[in-house]
């Protein structure tokens, strides 16, 4: 099993994989995501951009994460520890509906960090909606703070903001 960079012939299996996560997280209780976000339109273009990757396993790709500097303007009113400084995060993390409670996501965040280490990035900034209960544990258990937290206009719940300082992976 292995974390690589994503390509068209994952594209088929990654669409899939989030039709299963939004119909997960609809039966969890939260719309974080939904029929137009994230499409594939979202994954190709972080393909393009290389910043897509997956994990494969002997049975195929059974999990995604993006992983790039792309904060969303948002990010700029939450009071992070070091808000100027360089911050990586990452999007778009979701794990084969056959394939959880195997500590995927846990390795997949553990990835992004590395690559974020490697590039000279101290921070991990990241976002998760309020609803998305099981997101924030996970961020908790693996270090990151909550730092604040925003309502968008679409949403009827808060989002909250999350970062972490990496250091010495």
């Amino acid at each position: 099993m292995m974390i690589r960079k994503a390509v068209t012939g994952d594209l088929i299996v990654i669409q899939d994989m989030i039709a299963q996560t939004v119909e997960v997280m609809h039966e969890e209780g939260s719309d974080q995501w939904n029929a137009s976000y994230p499409t594939i339109l979202h994954f190709e273009q972080d393909m393009e951009h290389q910043s897509l990757y997956v994990k494969e396993a002997e049975q195929g790709v059974i999990a995604c994460i993006t992983i790039d500097q792309k904060l969303a303007p948002s990010y700029l009113g939450i009071p992070w520890s070091e808000p100027d400084a360089p911050a990586a995060t990452f999007h778009r993390l979701a794990v084969s509906p056959y394939a959880r409670q195997g500590g995927l996501a846990k390795e997949l965040i553990h990835f992004a960090e590395s690559v974020a280490f490697a590039q000279g990035i101290r921070w991990m900034r990241i976002d998760t909606y309020s609803l998305n209960h099981k997101a924030q544990a996970l961020f908790t258990r693996l270090g990151y703070v909550k730092r604040g937290e925003l309502v968008y206009p679409d949403k009827s719940k808060p989002f909250y903001f999350y970062e972490k300082e990496v250091v010495g992976l």
